[in-house]
């Protein structure tokens, strides 16, 4: 589950992170990522969810739900942290 964690999370990282986005573009790209997966055989796909959706797969679903959480969560305090610092400075006389 770890490694899931890293893979879906490690890009959001970098963009979370990225100085060069603001806080606005860098919220956008990390929930911009999942729409990867648009263009897939929509079979393949439907075969997909039916497989992680079904009881079987309730602890798998619940364990990656948590550590998304833990990963993201500190990941979108920063983006808002740096939307906020920009939005004061911007107020600054």
């Amino acid at each position: 589950m770890e490694r899931m964690v890293d893979a879906a999370t490690g890009t959001m990282a970098a963009i979370s992170t990225d100085p060069n986005l603001t806080a606005l573009q860098q919220l956008e790209g990390m929930f911009r990522r999942p729409r990867q997966l648009e263009g897939r055989p929509k079979g393949a796909m439907l075969a997909l969810l039916r497989v992680w959706f079904c009881d079987d797969n309730a602890i798998v679903r619940d364990k990656l739900r948590q550590g998304m959480e833990l990963r993201l969560t500190p990941l979108l305090a920063g983006i808002v942290r740096h939307g906020m610092a920009t939005v004061c400075s911007r107020r600054a006389p």
